[in-house]
Order: structure tokens, then sequence, then C-alpha cells
């Protein structure tokens, strides 16, 4: 019996370490790291990024961590397709010479939200990465036996390449889901115009539908925030 007790508390407390790397919501912020996202920025401000990326990603938290140098009025030029939102971030920020990571601490008023930082985190905070890196090195060990199976299957290869103009085929489609993604970075930067009037930032405001003119005049939220740029000039 005592036995059996002492297996039975070894049991728990080993999956108690196993689960204690992420709190519940720390844990359901890094799934919808796995979202897919579009998005389309040029020079546009990280507040309407910020507000793009949590439009997209249902319940998805953002800080910025502005005493550590990020500044929110700092301007972003990317653009992905249909690509997961880890990677996104990761590619993104990059060009800023910025980080994130998930926060994970039980009790916090921030706990599961992702705080970008001046530095170069990715995905934890420094320091507090999974080490992971014996894991890593498996797949190398395995190289010599996968070169042969390429030689292997050469000819069957080949059917890949008779099925080239059959690949073309989407290509006629890209000028379409531009055009969708143009629509939609121009909607997003309306709805953040219109929340800068409500919150009183009446220059801001003014500033971005100019914006969304210049950048964006085909769109239907061009029209939108002509209209919204009259009131406010008046």
């Amino acid at each position: 019996m005592r036995r059996f007790l002492i297996l039975s508390a070894v049991f728990v407390l080993s999956a108690t370490t196993a689960f204690a790397e992420d709190t519940a919501k720390a844990a359901a912020t890094r799934k919808k790291l796995s979202t897919k996202v579009t998005v389309m920025y040029k020079d546009t401000v990280w507040g309407d990024v910020r507000q793009d990326l949590k439009e997209q990603v249902t319940g998805l938290g953002i800080r910025e961590d502005t005493k550590g140098g990020v500044t929110l009025n700092s301007k972003v030029t990317y653009s992905a397709k249909d690509k997961p939102l880890e990677e996104v971030l990761d590619e993104m920020l990059k060009t800023m010479e910025w980080g994130y990571y998930v926060v994970s601490k039980q009790g916090d008023t921030y706990d599961g939200t992702i705080m970008i930082t001046k530095g170069k985190e990715r995905g934890y905070p420094a320091g507090k990465e999974p080490d992971k890196k014996p894991d890593d090195k498996k797949p190398d060990d395995k190289k010599p036996d996968d070169k042969k199976k390429p030689d292997d299957k050469k000819p069957d290869d080949k059917k890949v390449d008779d099925k080239k103009p059959d690949d073309k085929k989407p290509d006629t489609k890209p000028p379409e889901d531009d055009g969708d993604r143009v629509e939609r970075t121009a909607a997003a930067k309306l709805r953040a115009a219109k929340n800068l009037v409500a919150d009183g930032n009446k220059d801001r405001a003014i500033v971005v539908c100019e914006e969304i003119i210049s950048d964006f005049p085909k769109t239907n939220a061009a029209k939108d925030a002509k209209e919204l740029l009259d009131k406010l000039t008046k």
C-alpha cells in the first residue's frame, strides 16, 4: 500500500512538472499563434497593426513594453498571405529589431497576453526558452539515410514536372486576392480612425483618413474616409 502511494505521488509530481511550463491562458495563446492571417502593411503605425491582428485572431491580447523602447507610433511595412501568426510576428518584428513572448504567470493581469519587446525573444522570455536542442539534433543523424530515398524516386519526381502547367493556373487569381487584402487593410485603418475620433484624438484621425485616401484610393474605405475627413475638417 505504501509503495502504491509513493508511486502515485511521484506520478502526480511528474505530471505537474510537465504542465507547469505554461498557464492555461498562455497555452491557449500559443495555440492561437498557429492561426493563419493575411496582412498588408505599408508605413502602417503599430497601433493599427495590433488592432488588425486582434480582429483576425479572436481573443488575442497584445501589449507593448513601452518602457523598454517599443513605440506605438513605429511604422510597419510588411505583407503575408495565409501564414501562421507565429511566422508573421517572427518575420515582421525581425525587421524592426523587436521580439515577443507569451506572458505565463498565474494570477497576473496580463497572463496569456503577447508582450512585444525591444529584443530577440521568440515566444518565450529571454533565458526561459524550452530546452529542445538534443531532440533537434536527431534529424541530422538521419541525413545519410534520407539522401538515398531521393535517388530511388527520381523517375517519380518527373511526374511533378509534367504538372507544372496545371500548377500555374492559380496565378490568375492573385489580383482578386490582392484586392481583398487591400480592402481589408483599408477597412482596418478606417476603423482605427473612427476609434480615434471616439477617443477624442481628432488630429490623429485626420492623418489616418488622409493615409487611407492616399494609399488605398480605389477602395470603399477611401470613400468613407473622405466623408469622415470632411466632417472632421469643417
